[in-house]
């Protein structure tokens, strides 16, 4: 490299400055002298996942990704060769979880033990890629044209000058004694700073914060990061502002622009925004026209009821009876959509009333009795004692979630049985009871890739695509349990059996 080092750490003269601009950095700052890391700050020890020890005197291209290592060499050989320092170095880089990291980087030669070396301070750019992707398009650009770096008035002001923040340096009184770093619209003239305080140039509300910092630093040595607003022209510009001690009376205030990815966040939520209303519109469009066919069809059935009673023919009799069967299908199917689309939609409603386990299950189990007789199964039942007698809940949804479940049950197993548990799980606490239902079977069960996949709306497996009904039970009562603020999972292995488990906090009725 040629000898145009800005900078000589061979004498030990890293000043104050310097020394806590380094430890307090957003940037992760290395020295490589022929591809090795001699020297490295804990940032980019935290980035990399490594300790400093660890670091010292191993290649950087140990940590860089293979697609990035051509390049990254490259660039690199051009550094240490003395050309080409304004080319900065991107690349993704390993951390010692796997994790893969992009990094962006600028250069300034320096001397290290007398010999030729670069330096480097390293910007964690991976949120803004990530961002980049998430929205995929341009719209977040990230500028990699190296600014010239201008030489200050002393060594230590080129080196921060080569970092992308805003850097003042103040003295307790909040004055400004010095700033640093790239051109940015923030920045006037330099007289314009120096010598004022932050009241005299800031916003009152942020010049408040500002002194609240200094003091806050003064007494504790360290203080969260804070964000504000300035208008500029006719734009509002994000920054984010962290305090640091340098010196007796004497801070750092390291600025970043975060407009950037400000305005990507904005850009996603409103986004997200008109995806949720898109969907609120098409649901309460499905919930309306669902309604509608669910009356017409229950009109149809009403009308073929009326045709029952005046018929007198056998052969005409068995169409009426086929047909009725087919109209009762639909708008038991109809029912289960529009109550799954308003679940959804969170259009569901629940009717809240005394009731008492014993009276629901009863229901049930005499609407599904004579299905498994005929099948040979036994439907074992247990409801536990301790269940508070009256219980304050949606009685008709509750009923809706342990019909659908069991009738699942019984409907998929062909041998064996089908058991019923219900039971507390956890002590009253503020008058809510948690109560357990469990289903097992001992049907054809449901594959591990599909299970997760049935408790959501609209999803069927297999097994349900080639059987009877529509398959909604499943994904229905995952949603009524959702709107109840309850919790669902299952168990299950092909061949043998499945095991549904929910739980509902009801409230007690004394």
């Amino acid at each position: 490299m040629k000898n145009s080092a800005i900078y000589d750490f061979s004498h030990g003269q890293q000043d104050l400055v310097l020394t806590n601009l380094f430890d307090r950095t957003y940037e992760a700052v290395a020295i490589l002298h022929n591809s090795k890391i001699v020297y490295c700050n804990n940032y980019f020890s935290k980035v990399l996942g490594h300790s400093q020890i660890e670091l010292t005197f191993r290649k950087l291209d140990d940590f860089v990704h293979p697609d990035d290592l051509a390049e990254f060499q490259k660039t690199l050989n051009r550094h240490h060769s003395g050309q080409g320092l304004k080319t900065r170095l991107s690349f993704r880089a390993f951390s010692l979880s796997g994790a893969s990291i992009w990094l962006d980087s600028s250069c300034v030669p320096v001397l290290w033990n007398g010999q030729a070396a670069c330096l480097y301070f390293f910007h964690d750019v991976s949120s803004q890629k990530r961002t980049e992707s998430m929205l995929d398009s341009s719209i977040i650009q990230r500028k990699k044209d190296q600014a010239s770096l201008v030489l200050k008035e002393s060594r230590y002001k080129n080196l921060l000058g080569a970092l992308p923040d805003i850097i003042f340096l103040l003295d307790d009184n909040g004055k400004f004694i010095d700033f640093f770093g790239k051109e940015h619209p923030l920045i006037a003239e330099q007289a314009f700073f120096l010598g004022r305080t932050v009241h005299q140039v800031l916003p009152t509300e942020i010049a408040e914060i500002a002194m609240t910092q200094i003091e806050t630093i003064s007494i504790t040595g360290a203080t969260p990061p804070f964000f504000y607003e300035i208008p500029l022209g006719n734009e509002l510009k994000h920054y984010e502002s962290r305090m640091a001690p340098c010196g007796p009376k004497h801070y750092l205030a390291i600025i970043r622009d975060i407009t950037d990815i400000k305005n990507a966040e904005e850009e996603l939520i409103t986004a997200r925004e008109e995806a949720e209303s898109a969907n609120r519109t098409k649901s309460e469009f499905l919930v309306g026209v669902l309604q509608q066919m669910q009356l017409t069809t229950q009109q149809t059935l009403n009308r073929l009821a009326a045709l029952e009673k005046e018929i007198v023919g056998p052969e005409q009799a068995r169409h009426v009876t086929s047909a009725m069967i087919t109209a009762q299908s639909l708008v038991s199917v109809f029912s289960n959509l529009l109550d799954l689309s308003l679940a959804e939609s969170g259009m569901l409603e629940l009717d809240e009333a005394t009731f008492t386990f014993s009276e629901i299950y009863d229901n049930i189990y005499h609407q599904l009795r004579n299905i498994a007789q005929k099948k040979d199964l036994i439907i074992e039942s247990s409801i536990d004692e301790s269940i508070p007698d009256q219980l304050v809940g949606d009685a008709e949804r509750i009923q809706q979630i342990l019909y659908n479940l069991l009738h699942n049950a019984v409907h998929f197993t062909e041998t064996g049985s089908v058991s019923v548990e219900i039971f507390p799980v956890f002590e009253s606490e503020n008058g809510i009871a948690h109560i357990l239902f469990s289903i097992t079977d001992t049907g054809i069960g449901i594959s591990e890739e599909v299970q997760y996949d049935l408790l959501k709306p609209f999803m069927l497996s297999e097994n349900y695509q080639n059987s009877e009904g529509a398959g909604l039970g499943l994904s229905l009562a995952a949603s009524l349990v959702e709107v109840m603020n309850g919790s669902i999972c299952l168990e299950s292995s092909p061949g043998v059996g499945t095991a549904v488990y929910v739980i509902l906090p009801l409230r007690e009725d004394y």
